[in-house]
């Protein structure tokens, strides 16, 4: 799913991505994939440049 985010985001479809990125984080938590979570982490820190958030962004690289 982290793929797929940023592929949308890549489109700039970023309320899309969003909304994967988002579900893909939950997904990976719940299930402890901690891999799919640095992954999804990178991509939900890009999404959050791509919007301007620079704030949102560092937690997310932090994280990862």
């Amino acid at each position: 799913m982290p793929v797929l985010a940023w592929a949308y985001l890549e489109l700039g479809e970023t309320d899309q991505a969003v909304r994967v990125i988002t579900e893909a984080l939950r997904r990976a938590r719940a299930v402890r994939y901690r891999l799919t979570l640095v992954g999804a982490l990178r991509v939900q820190a890009q999404v959050a440049m791509q919007m301007g958030d620079a704030v949102a962004a560092e937690p997310a690289l932090e994280r990862g």
